[in-house]
């Protein structure tokens, strides 16, 4: 079940987005701040569920005339190793390119293999290293 996230999906899409930002246990599911919540764009993320749960969602970060870019991937824990984030970034890129964009752009680091096998397997190729720094 691959569709656009809604409104009614922002609280597990903010905890799906905290465990990507490695929150553990039980700070995962404390009381969603404002900020969160105005931060999530459910129309530009696009998700899989399993059941009532968003298993995996992959959000659109940006946006030019021909370009987009894709960030926010995660799949939960417990629905890992099932495609469901290939099928969502897939879904994501479907529906820009349909829009008439004409070059996706993912960002992924190089000791992620998983997600660098899923990316390559719907079609995406490696261009460049970068450096992130951080202070």
């Amino acid at each position: 079940n691959t569709e656009t996230a809604t409104p009614a999906d922002i609280e597990q899409l903010v905890y799906l987005q905290r465990e990507l930002n490695g929150v553990l246990g039980e700070e995962i599911h404390k009381e969603l701040s404002s900020h969160e919540q105005e931060r999530t764009i459910p129309h530009e993320t696009y998700i899989i569920r399993a059941g009532e749960s968003i298993a995996a969602k992959a959000n659109l970060i940006g946006a030019s005339r021909n370009y987009f870019q894709i960030g926010g991937v995660i799949t939960k824990h417990e629905y890992r190793n099932n495609g469901f984030a290939r099928k969502a970034v897939s879904y994501l890129c479907q529906d820009n390119f349909s829009k008439g964009k004409q070059y996706a752009a993912i960002f992924v680091d190089n000791s992620n293999s998983p997600a660098i096998k899923a990316y390559e397997s719907i079609g995406f190729t490696k261009i460049d290293d970068y450096i992130l720094a951080e202070y």
